[in-house]
Parts: C-alpha cells; structure tokens; sequence
C-alpha cells in the first residue's frame, strides 16, 4: 500500500511528465498551420473586399468606416477561427487517413497559392 507522501508527490509527477501528442491532435495542428498562414489570410482579406464590394452594390450604399462594420457583421464576412472551434469543425473526420489526405491537398493548395481555408471547410462537409 502506498503512503500519503506517495499519492502527493503522484500527481505532480504526472503533471512533470510531458505526453506526447497524439497523432490527429498533430495532424490538425498541421492543416491550422496552413489555415491560419500568412498568404492564406492574405486571401482572406482579398476575399472579404471583393464580398464587400457586392454587399455595398446590392445594398446601394457608399462606403463608410460604420458600413464597413456593419459588413464585418454579417454572414458575407469571411471570418478566422480559432484552433479550438477548427478541431470542432473537422470533428466528423474520424479516421487520421482522411486527416493525411486533407494535409496533403491542403499543402497542395498552399503551394499554388490558393486559398486552404475555402478547401477545408467547403469540401469536408458533413454529409446529410
């Protein structure tokens, strides 16, 4: 039977003790990466102008930093996700090989220059 000083100093070991990450945890790390790079939200922002270009046109509108707000507001606005709400996302995803075929396509992506989020998140979606 362990002593109380055992069980003590038990958790703190376990809290020292670094895991090591489990393989999807590190495969959506990875598609984040490319998710959230720099040329991607570049494509974003490109994205969102021309999104605000229509939405002003359609309303009738000139532009106007409280329009560009109100733009920010709605559903035509293009928006970055955190980690934690991308994991979510990608929850139906079960088996890690369509992780590793969604890495690879997203690398692809990155590559030519096109934009992963839109890759991402249109192309996985949840069959009805």
């Amino acid at each position: 039977m362990k002593s109380i000083a055992e069980l003590i100093k038990l958790p703190e070991q376990l809290l020292s003790e670094k895991r090591p990450l489990r393989e999807r945890s590190m495969l959506l790390n990875d598609i984040y990466e490319l998710y959230s790079s720099l040329q991607d939200k570049k494509l974003r922002h490109i994205y969102n102008i021309e999104n605000y270009k229509k939405w002003l046109r359609n309303k009738r509108i000139k532009h106007s930093p409280t329009n560009w707000e109100l733009f920010r507001k709605s559903s035509n606005y293009v928006k970055t996700i955190d980690i934690g709400s991308f994991a979510i996302r990608l929850a139906h995803l079960k088996k890690p090989e369509d992780l590793y075929f969604l890495l690879s396509v997203a690398k692809d992506k990155y590559r030519r220059g096109e934009p992963v989020g839109a890759y991402i998140f249109y192309s996985t979606k949840k069959q009805k």
